[in-house]
């Protein structure tokens, strides 16, 4: 992974000349161009031996310009160009002057390029140097093992540790590793925080204090919803569907996952009946343990024959939206519905 190229750089003391970070995960971007800080220059050194400049108004010259003056109190000098657009495949241009300076770097000078929109245009004489060198680096979404890593030392870093089965939790109502997910490593560390700011702090974050902390997300948040449903406290469910409506969830999305969640339990009961406890079940109707944890403490004390009855219900609401009723109001009665004896 492409952090770990530049730990490497660091560790051999040599880093590359002129290097290109992309990619959606700009935590570690950020995190990679702050130990080369630290490192390289040291950071009683940086007000004077680090360029920051905004790649939205800088001039080709201004870049080479900088990267072609003296470090002062330091062996070398870090300039860094943020959102480079004539980098990109949006960018228009030969970069003429850019790409000589990439062919013949000075030696005291690292020049780092941050785009966070787009990519590097592979067609570009002075990206193609760049590469050459092994100086092109993409940070991508991590995957599960180095996402579980990365948390273990956040936390150990807060003088604290994390049981397997809140790890496992926290990482599902994320959501960071779905296909389509938006959240970053940024996300992530806030809930961290929160975890390590929450109640009086022990040596453990366990499953209950991930739950109580309450991450947000319209999963976790719909099951808090059908939870609320099932012991029939309607203060605790509107509120929560009026919460969701304010941050702009779409009804239809909310009352899928609605209906998603009670398809869910309606499956769980059945393998309930016959004997399965929460690992089986998991494997069965393929949901991660922890999902399935919930499931079957959500789904013990209701009948199979009200949970099909909502899921009907359910299904009666989309088709009552699809055919032109009112989305807001379908939905309010559809809760209500759901709630009565």
């Amino acid at each position: 992974m492409s952090y770990q190229v530049v730990m490497k750089q660091i560790k051999a003391g040599n880093p590359l000349p002129v290097m290109i970070f992309y990619g959606e995960e700009r935590f570690l971007m950020n995190w990679s161009v702050e130990q080369l800080e630290t490192a390289i220059i040291g950071k009683e050194h940086l007000e004077f031996n680090r360029i920051r400049l905004d790649g939205k108004t800088c001039t080709e010259a201004e870049i080479v310009g900088q990267c072609e003056t003296f470090s002062f109190f330091a062996q070398k000098k870090m300039v860094i160009v943020e959102d480079y657009e004539a980098l990109t495949t949006k960018g228009k241009g030969k970069l003429e002057k850019l790409a000589a300076y990439v062919a013949a770097p000075a030696e005291e000078t690292i020049l780092i390029f941050l785009i966070r929109e787009g990519k590097p245009d592979g067609r570009k004489a002075c990206v193609k140097t760049i590469k050459k060198n092994s100086g092109v680096l993409e940070f991508a979404r991590i995957d599960r093992r180095a996402l579980m890593g990365w948390i273990t030392k956040r936390v150990q870093s807060g003088k604290c540790r994390i049981t397997p089965d809140a790890m496992e939790a926290l990482i599902n109502m994320t959501g960071y590793l779905d296909r389509n997910s938006e959240w970053t490593l940024y996300d992530m560390e806030n809930e961290i925080n929160k975890l390590l700011d929450y109640g009086e702090r022990k040596r453990w974050i366990t499953l209950e204090e991930v739950e109580a902390v309450g991450i947000r997300g319209l999963e976790n948040d719909v099951f808090r919803m059908v939870d609320a449903i099932t012991r029939n406290q309607p203060k605790a469910v509107f509120l929560l569907v009026h919460d969701l409506l304010e941050c702009g969830e779409a009804v239809e999305k909310i009352l899928y996952m609605i209906a998603r969640q009670f398809r869910l339990l309606a499956l769980a009961k059945l393998h309930i009946d016959k004997g399965y406890g929460p690992s089986e079940l998991a494997k069965r109707i393929k949901v991660q343990p922890f999902v399935a944890k919930r499931l079957v403490t959500q789904a013990t004390p209701i009948s199979q024959q009200a949970l099909d009855a909502h899921l009907g219900q359910c299904i009666d609401a989309d088709q009552a939206i699809k055919t032109g009723r009112d989305r807001n109001l379908t939905l309010e009665m559809l809760l209500a519905q759901l709630m009565s004896k």
